[in-house]
């Protein structure tokens, strides 16, 4: 694949995205927005509607509709924006309002759900149908309604990627659903939508850029997104918009059958092609995400690592240091049954990436106290088990675990010896240093040929006492 292809790209920026506009911004009162500096202009206009009180959202409605032109699709994403911030914070407010036969309330703090749903669609509609507009406007222009993504080593250079990013997330949510109930795409493992990029736009292109769901507002976000940045020579940017066109095709096939080998070859490509740009972590991320997906646990490991070695201080790294550090992580964890039979006492292990484990029983008292049961290493869950290893073990041992390298959960059962009747405290451990281990677990069980069986009641509870063998009351 090759980035830079001159008459395809240039095709590209002229690629048409649906604006459903709708007329619903309309100026309210003197924008003055005639003379001076449309920059200096937004950014005031900016700070001074910031927030969600209904008062500076109304002065940005009226402002919306006679903006200058150098400024306008800004203005009608921020508006977007503002009705978003007001519907998260008042949204049970909202969801009060009730739906109206005939005209639509003129001030939004009496619109439905429903209502802002479609306004902030046909906003982000027009602002982006006004995308040469956006590309010519600094990306930190309007910090406080588009920041800085949290993943910022996928590069957005301009005010269009900022708000087209936050369009795409609205998009992706499962309430913008409402305003269009059509179909997403349909993706399977051939599929032009999971091939190159150029293949991408090529069907995003070929699609009614009529069509009102969601999913293919999402894919022209991207298909237009991905056409600009092969032309700026901003690679970071187009890796890291190429990232984001995998993920929402990823998203909208579900992961089905195949889906993810084809995004996962996709990552791949990818990661040969931009071997020294800071986005390569993230895709490292995603690659070690599909491959734990498909059940390869050593790829998604030598991913994470590939990741975090390379620019380990980007989100990415970071993100890929903590994949490593999960897969390889130790886990060792204890399932007994609270009641077993004498003679028949097994304890059921789970355990990824252990090669052997120790345990030791204990015969102890019951106490009715919930925290005397919390043993651990925290609080008085410390002394309990210091107070247990000082103690000679009625039981103990060690047991070689099958295929500790699986990275995968995986149970074992432990026969024990036989053990009287009684209440017994376990600790298990992949260390013999019992007093430094840094895995030590806990638990408790009783030994006994009997077992309660209760039943909730409303005025509290019945049961009834068993065999524990057999099951059969006893009288």
């Amino acid at each position: 694949m090759r980035i830079r292809l001159s008459v395809l790209a240039a095709a590209l920026l002229l690629f048409p995205m649906c604006a459903e506009s709708g007329g619903v911004v309309r100026a309210a009162g003197d924008a003055q927005s005639g003379s001076g500096d449309p920059m200096a202009w937004l950014r005031a206009l900016a700070a001074e509607t910031a927030g969600t009180d209904p008062a500076a959202v109304r002065r940005l409605e009226a402002e919306a509709g006679s903006a200058p032109e150098a400024v306008r699709p800004a203005v009608q994403a921020l508006l977007a924006a503002r009705y978003e911030e007001y519907l998260g914070a008042y949204g049970d407010a909202v969801d009060r309002n009730i739906a109206r036969t005939g005209e639509v309330p003129a001030d939004f703090c009496s619109w439905t759900r429903l209502e802002f749903l479609r306004r902030i669609d046909g906003l982000y509609q027009a602002a982006l149908a006004g995308r040469m507009v956006l590309l010519k406007i600094p990306a930190n222009a309007l910090p406080g309604a588009f920041p800085e993504p949290a993943e910022a080593d996928a590069g957005l250079p301009t005010l269009l990627d900022r708000v087209a990013a936050r369009a795409a997330g609205f998009y992706e949510g499962s309430a913008a659903e409402a305003p269009a109930k059509a179909g997403t795409p349909a993706v399977g493992p051939d599929s032009p939508l999971l091939g190159s990029w150029e293949d991408f736009v090529a069907e995003v292109k070929r699609h009614d850029p009529a069509d009102p769901s969601p999913g293919w507002k999402i894919l022209r976000i991207h298909a237009w997104l991905l056409g600009a940045h092969s032309l700026d020579g901003d690679r970071d940017a187009f890796l890291g918009w190429e990232l984001r066109r995998l993920r929402a095709v990823g998203a909208l096939a579900g992961w089905g059958d195949g889906v993810a080998a084809a995004w996962s070859g996709n990552l791949e490509q990818l990661l040969g092609e931009f071997p020294d740009v800071p986005a390569l972590s993230a895709a490292c991320a995603d690659l070690s995400a599909a491959w734990e997906r498909q059940g390869d646990f050593g790829k998604s490991l030598a991913a994470a690592e590939l990741g975090a070695a390379a620019y380990p201080n980007s989100p990415g790294g970071r993100r890929c240091r903590e994949r490593a550090r999960l897969l390889a992580a130790h886990e060792l964890a204890l399932e007994p049954d609270p009641v077993m039979v004498p003679g028949e006492a097994r304890l059921r292990v789970r355990y990824r990436n252990v090669g052997r484990a120790y345990y030791r029983i204990y015969p102890d008292r019951w106490v009715n106290q919930p925290e005397y049961h919390e043993i651990g290493f925290s609080a008085g869950g410390r002394r309990s088990v210091e107070r247990l290893l000082a103690r000679r073990p009625q039981a103990a041992g060690s047991l070689e675990l099958p295929e500790p390298a699986a990275f995968e959960a995986r149970r074992v059962e432990i026969e024990l010896p036989s053990l009287r009747p009684g209440f017994y405290r376990v600790l298990i451990s992949p260390e013999p240093d019992w007093k430094r281990s840094p895995h030590l677990v806990a638990g408790w069980f009783w030994v006994s040929r009997m077992t309660v069986v209760c039943t909730p009641r409303p005025d509290g509870a019945a049961g009834c006492v068993l065999d524990a063998r057999s099951g059969e009351p006893l009288s």
